[in-house]
């Protein structure tokens, strides 16, 4: 896969277009195009300004494979750590202590009452 097959695969991830990507770059959309082609070179400092718009690391934008994000995860790979696990436990917790406390509040007319104030 060509660098621009790379760029183009990312910023149809990312859903823009070429005009989007051109006004970012302050080209025009053939111009654009013309990189993705491969017609025109990328240079390293267009390369970092494409990166940049498409949220990613010049690294990642190098090392992108399509195909890895279309390959399905294995489930032992979406398993949490036991340490993410406690983490999402305790966030669980909290904001389940924050939502009933909201409810006690609201229960005389407060904020989150549904009749006009």
């Amino acid at each position: 896969m060509t660098l621009g097959q790379k760029v183009c695969k990312l910023r149809e991830l990312r859903g823009y277009g070429q005009e989007y990507m051109g006004l970012r770059l302050g080209i025009c959309q053939t111009a654009y195009s013309q990189l993705e082609r491969g017609v025109a070179a990328i240079s390293p400092e267009r390369l970092r300004h494409l990166a940049e718009i498409l949220e990613v690391e010049v690294s990642q934008l190098l090392d992108f494979d399509y195909q890895m994000v279309l390959q399905p995860t294995a489930p032992e790979s979406a398993a949490l750590t036991d340490k993410e696990r406690q983490y999402y436990e305790r966030t669980i917790q909290q904001l389940q202590q924050q939502i009933r406390s909201l409810m006690s509040k609201s229960g005389g007319g407060g904020e989150f009452s549904s009749s006009p104030g």
